[in-house]
């Protein structure tokens, strides 16, 4: 849970899977999920505030990874072995999961139904795979757009800017004497 940033709020809260949810569907899929997913699911894995899906259950969840498995069959995009992706999110038009194999850094994907452009690192073209963000920057983005910054990350922000004002204003001041 440690660098995920969670709002608690009564009126749209985050309820977690309990440890035996969690067990059942480890024991279910026979998975080794990342350590920072399965803290996501104590916390926010049957109702998430800033995810559009919510999982009533851990069946849920894994019908929620069949659906997903169909999709990405008729995908040219990627492997017909869907055993390395573990879809755990979806929206209107998009589903959103990561390779089972990354637990260091945990990338999450999003597959579109629709094909648009999308920047894949090497400069931009169509179809439905997008490369998103590790597992947390994904989360405390959606966070951050739903509830607004932290306080912590408007402090650096403006620290920032009140620092570099001292570099900045002689910079200034010199381009615009010499421009005269």
């Amino acid at each position: 849970m440690k660098n995920i940033r969670y709002i608690k709020n009564d009126l749209d809260p985050n309820i977690g899977f309990k440890d035996h949810d969690i067990e059942f569907l480890i024991t279910q899929t026979s998975f080794s999920f990342p350590k920072i997913y399965l803290d996501f699911l104590k916390v926010a894995g049957e109702r998430s505030n800033i995810l559009e899906y919510d999982c009533q259950n851990v069946k849920t969840l894994i019908a929620l990874q069949s659906e997903f498995q169909k999709m990405i069959n008729t995908s040219e995009f990627l492997d017909d072995t869907t055993d390395e992706y573990w879809c755990f999110a979806k929206s209107e038009n998009s589903y959103y999961f990561f390779k089972l194999n990354q637990h260091t850094q945990t990338i999450v994907y999003e597959f579109n139904n629709l094909d648009v452009p999308i920047n894949n690192g090497w400069g931009s073209k169509f179809g439905p795979i997008n490369r998103k963000f590790i597992f947390k920057d994904f989360i405390n983005t959606r966070t951050d757009n739903k509830w607004g910054t932290s306080t912590l990350e408007n402090i650096k922000r403006y620290s920032i800017f009140f620092i570099s004002l001292p570099i900045f204003i002689p910079f200034y001041l010199y381009l615009k004497l010499k421009s005269k």
